[in-house]
């Protein structure tokens, strides 16, 4: 909280932390050539706004200071003053970017409010001691019920903040638009271009290098190829939905009638094919409802329904109200769902 408040002064080294575990590495200056605007790519993976993201940059003396303490980075980013420039709430903030000594530690997905009180009644034993050592007076304050949210940018080094002053960032703001991170290497792996070990096509599947090209029926090498690469991305996906249908009141999880469901199809897309975003785990009753359009998403991953349908049938299964249960990680991206709505008619609600 108040993290970035401090100036830093400039040194030829910093200190990184992850997970708590300190290590030294080279000052970031400038941008790299092979970067990306953070806002972009935090909006694409989570599918949130970029009005819905918060930049947080923690002033890396006085986080050194807090890790030292035993203070966790959950202490120094879930705990805000109310009616600050860190409220989440006040501003409808859905995930948190944590940043520290030009790293991206961790990215948070918001999910309410835990409690409120006082930054020192709400704060861990650590935590409260490094307040009180610093002097921090007593604010009313809230604790955040938060997730950590996989994207490919953790441990990525970010560039172009250039006042420490500017702690939190959002869309409002000129810096938001102009930090950058350095793009994650994502070669890509053609699953039927050679035999790859079920590991090595896990890990393409889970940084989205996982690729699928077009090959011939007659080619069976190549077709047996995509088939074990089909089965890690279908793995992923029901592991990534816990086994069950992402129709909320759907309780069908026997994994012989569940589907790993493209958003944009197979064979319109082959760049998507193994894209985790592009992938949901449904039964196959409403697998069927989705391809054939009954149904989708908006950019809130609310449930749209056709408003023509009549069978009683498809009602029950589709009834008012229905919603989608989000996954652990890669939730659909933006620009599939709009693509599914387009291509059958089918309005945000």
């Amino acid at each position: 909280m108040l993290a970035a408040s401090l100036v830093v002064k400039r040194r030829s080294a910093r200190w990184v932390f992850i997970d708590n575990v300190i290590a030294a590495d080279a000052m970031v200056k400038q941008p790299n050539r092979n970067s990306v605007r953070l806002a972009d790519l935090i909006s694409q993976e989570t599918a949130a706004r970029p009005e819905q993201i918060m930049l947080l940059r923690h002033g890396s003396a006085w986080a050194k200071t807090a890790f030292a303490m035993g203070c966790t980075l959950e202490d120094m980013t879930l705990e805000q003053p109310n009616e600050s420039q860190y409220d989440y709430r006040r501003f409808g903030i859905k995930f948190v970017v944590a940043i520290v000594d030009d790293r991206v530690q961790k990215v948070y997905r918001i999910d309410g409010v835990e409690a409120e009180g006082t930054n020192y009644n709400l704060a861990s034993p650590a935590f409260r001691r490094f307040l009180q050592k610093r002097e921090y007076e007593t604010v009313n304050s809230r604790r955040y019920k938060a997730a950590p949210f996989h994207c490919s940018v953790v441990g990525a080094r970010v560039a172009g903040w250039t006042n420490p002053r500017l702690a939190p960032l959002r869309s409002t703001g000129e810096l938001f638009w102009k930090i950058e991170v350095d793009v994650p290497d994502r070669t890509a792996t053609y699953a039927e271009d050679r035999d790859y070990s079920k590991a090595q096509l896990n890990q393409a599947a889970r940084n989205n290098s996982l690729r699928f090209g077009n090959v011939r029926t007659s080619d069976r090498t190549a077709v047996a190829r995509q088939r074990v690469g089909q089965s890690v991305v279908r793995k992923l996906t029901l592991e990534q939905y816990g086994g069950r249908c992402a129709i909320a009141g759907c309780d069908v999880s026997d994994e012989g009638l569940l589907r790993a469901s493209h958003i944009k199809g197979w064979a319109e897309c082959e760049e998507s094919r193994g894209d985790p975003s592009n992938v949901i785990c449904l039964c196959g009753f409403h697998d069927a409802l989705f391809e054939n359009g009954f149904w989708s998403l908006d950019d809130e991953l609310r449930v749209v329904v056709r408003r023509d349908i009549e069978s009683k049938t498809i009602l029950k299964l589709l009834p008012d109200g229905c919603s989608f249960r989000r996954p652990i990680h890669y939730p659909p991206g933006l620009d599939f769902v709009r693509y599914h709505r387009v291509k059958h008619g089918l309005r945000s609600s």
